[in-house]
């Protein structure tokens, strides 16, 4: 069977990307060495196979804490139903609500993405990472399942490697 030059380059070509996407690039790579949750920074821009330089991976983490206090509070709001304990159920609803105003930072700071305003950017992640200690925090130091500790981690780790991306751009 004989390979023509097309074939084989498409098949380099596609190798070469595949390191790329799974996070073996060296501009992911770089990124994410810059920062202290390497192993969710890899997780958080390889969920956007559509960014390929700084520019783009700063939106991608940006995106990330975004989606997770989505899921966080969705997860938070089922376990509650459940829950028994009122200081807990309190917990959860303070939680949440944190994770609203979490979220209306990060959209923010998309807003400041677009308008190459990174400092704004920047600032509205700070904000986020400082209204997640609050209640949130809180919730992580109670006996809730894994399950609600595992995201509110995940949620710690994509607000803080938001940050330190963000600054990377500035």
């Amino acid at each position: 069977m004989a390979f023509s030059q097309k074939s084989i380059f498409l098949f380099v070509s596609l190798l070469m990307l595949n390191q790329y996407v799974n996070g073996d690039g060296p501009l992911i790579k770089g990124i994410c060495s810059k920062t202290a949750v390497h192993d969710a920074c890899v997780e958080c821009l390889n969920s956007d196979p559509q960014a390929s330089d700084l520019r783009g991976y700063v939106f991608t983490s940006i995106n990330c804490p975004l989606r997770q206090s989505q899921v966080a509070g969705h997860l938070l709001d089922e376990r509650k139903a459940s829950e028994t304990d009122p200081s807990v159920k309190k917990a959860y609803d303070d939680c949440v609500g944190d994770l609203l105003t979490i979220q209306q930072s990060f959209l923010q700071a998309i807003n400041g993405w677009s308008a190459r305003d990174y400092k704004a950017a920047e600032d509205k992640a700070t904000e986020a990472f400082d209204i997640f200690s609050g209640d949130c925090a809180h919730l992580q130091g109670l006996e809730v399942s894994a399950d609600v500790t595992a995201a509110l981690a995940k949620e710690t780790a994509f607000i803080q490697n938001a940050q330190e991306v963000i600054k990377q751009i500035m």
